[in-house]
């Protein structure tokens, strides 16, 4: 398990715990409600993820005890299909790839903040654009951690994929 501290401007340190083995992502805080994400034991998992999943029959998303819809798209080759759901009071709220490193967080489809991540193995730190609830913190902080931030462009995507089947020189 990993434990990483991330100092928010809107409610202040946030303890962000990852166990990638047993398929936990956890975010708590003095000022805010408990996030987890948990994969269910057994299911199959992908390693590029940081929960390991990105099935919805899989995983579930606890707000304060209380579950959370979460639908993560499958995670493709498009940036959007790396968008991930979750439906708390009546919002939708979305984590989507922004740029490589970045996410957008929006509510209702109006943007709360953006999450970047300033390395491969560092939390996510958020950018807050509009007021946010303690419960969107923690939302917001705990798709970034189980899901990660960013991802390539399409065009990134090709050269990699061309770059990695040239043989080696």
């Amino acid at each position: 398990m990993r434990t990483e501290f991330v100092d928010d401007e809107v409610v202040g340190r946030l303890e962000i715990a990852i166990d990638t083995d047993l398929g936990v992502v956890s975010v708590s805080g003095p000022r805010i409600p408990t996030a987890t994400i948990t994969r269910a034991e057994g299911a199959a998992t992908r390693r590029w993820v940081p929960i390991r999943s990105r099935d919805p029959e899989v995983l579930v998303l606890r707000l304060d005890g209380s579950v959370v819809s979460l639908r993560p798209s499958p995670g493709r080759v498009l940036r959007r299909s790396f968008r991930v759901d979750a439906v708390m009071g009546g919002s939708t709220y979305t984590l989507t790839p922004h740029k490589h490193n970045a996410s957008r967080f929006l509510k209702s489809q109006e943007p709360l903040a953006v999450l970047t991540a300033y390395s491969e193995t560092a939390c996510a730190e958020a950018l807050w654009m509009s007021e946010a609830t303690g419960g969107e913190v923690a939302l917001a902080y705990v798709l970034a951690a189980a899901f990660g931030v960013g991802a390539d462009n399409v065009v990134t995507v090709v050269f990699k994929v061309v770059l990695d089947s040239l043989p080696p020189v």
